[in-house]
């Protein structure tokens, strides 16, 4: 409340001379020197006093007249007019208002603070209602806005109101603005919970809210070379950040006749193939994609680093809903299984060994079907053949010792 200066009123009464104390039929004009009307009980047409009764009491009569209140007024504030000097709280006379005064007046101009006023929020989508506070963003609920473009009414002038927003799952606080043509104060544009303080015109803002960004880590199951070890999905979206794909390859070194026995060994290698030479023996798997799992499971993206389809984390659109981030492993296809060159040597049995020192063999000469999980070392090794003599002596000798044993001619040895 603000008491602004007094106003004072003298009664603006206008003196007539009227016939009867009580009467209303004027017989003279108010002023210095009153002047005859004509046409009365008194005069004839042309305002001569034509009674000739002897003598005529006349009363003065009074006719109010009406003023207007001066305008009063102050920013945020709604001022009138009171007959209270000292603590008035409440306005008598509107200011501008039509008084026909009955008495001499001493008027007083109050004014009382604005508590009707109005804030229009607005906001996009991601929001789901904003509510106005007053005291601290945890403090009392003035009124909530659940449609964009709606107003909370019943606000103070110049009174700083906590503006506290509910998001849409998957979305996030971005910035706020005030609206062209307010006249309040916003306190800042980046605070998630902000003060508007109400000024005396239009209070508008807008809350702009943006979808809010994942991680999804990247983990490289079985890789010899690692690619990304994470990427960032936007929800609602299905951008993703760029990802390198992992490789993953073994190679077979050695392959050479320095196994057991191998030493005079022949080596052949293929023409074609993925093992040509000794220099060029490797194993590549295919990079299948990332995975929910490290085996099975479900794709989440694919060997070109888009998102897919699923029934948890994307959309049937390949957008990411899910308000989380994920875990995902990389999967492998089999490559091109290697054909081992052949090793040879008369009179030997030959193959590879994963050690120098053994006469085990592996793989066979020549093995088409290798796979490979890990790098691997091989070595030629060959083992002398064995055969069987039959000795059948003919007719005329009758016996030949082989080995300490004697062999007939009916039943060789």
């Amino acid at each position: 409340m603000a008491i602004v200066h007094p106003l004072l009123f003298v009664n603006p009464l206008i003196l007539l001379l009227v016939e009867e104390a009580a009467a209303t039929n004027k017989i003279a004009n108010p002023a210095s020197t009153p002047a005859l009307l004509a046409s009365t009980a008194y005069t004839d047409a042309y305002s001569k006093w034509t009674d000739t009764s002897g003598s005529v009491t006349l009363y003065a009569g009074w006719s109010s007249q009406s003023v207007t209140l001066p305008s009063i007024t102050k920013d945020g504030y709604t001022c009138g007019w009171t007959e209270t000097s000292t603590g008035a709280t409440s306005i008598t006379y509107q200011t501008g208002a039509s008084l026909t005064p009955a008495k001499a007046y001493t008027l007083y101009g109050v004014c009382t603070i604005k508590s009707d006023l109005s804030l229009k929020v607005s906001f996009n989508t991601g929001v789901s209602s904003v509510a106005v506070k007053s005291g601290s963003a945890s403090g009392t609920t003035v009124g909530t806005v659940s449609t964009s473009g709606n107003s909370v009414s019943g606000l103070t002038y110049n009174t700083a109101y906590y503006l506290v927003p509910t998001y849409v799952a998957g979305y996030e606080f971005d910035n706020w603005s005030k609206d062209s043509g307010a006249v309040g104060t916003l306190s800042s544009t980046s605070a998630a919970n902000p003060t508007y303080t109400i000024g005396d015109g239009t209070n508008a803002v807008t809350l702009a809210a943006k979808a809010k960004t994942y991680t999804i880590t990247l983990t490289n199951t079985n890789a010899t070379t690692s690619g990304s070890t994470s990427a960032t999905v936007t929800y609602n979206s299905s951008s993703i950040t760029a990802i390198t794909n992992p490789q993953r390859k073994y190679t077979i070194s050695g392959l050479a006749a320095n196994g057991v026995d191998g030493s005079g060994a022949t080596v052949t290698f293929p023409s074609t193939g993925v093992c040509t030479s000794a220099s060029s023996c490797t194993y590549t798997y295919s990079f299948k994609g990332w995975y929910t799992a490290s085996s099975s499971g479900t794709q989440i993206i694919n060997t070109s680093g888009a998102l897919q389809p699923s029934t948890t984390y994307t959309d049937i659109n390949s957008k990411w809903v899910s308000t989380s981030g994920l875990t995902v492993y990389a999967q492998w296809n089999n490559g091109t299984a290697i054909t081992l060159p052949t090793i040879t040597k008369e009179g030997y049995t030959c193959g590879w060994a994963t050690s120098s020192g053994s006469s085990t063999r592996t793989y066979a000469s020549g093995q088409s079907d290798v796979v490979l999980t890990a790098n691997a070392t091989l070595y030629g090794t060959c083992s002398a053949n064995t055969y069987d003599i039959t000795i059948k002596p003919n007719t005329g000798i009758a016996s030949v010792s082989l080995n300490g044993s004697d062999c007939s001619s009916s039943s060789g040895c």
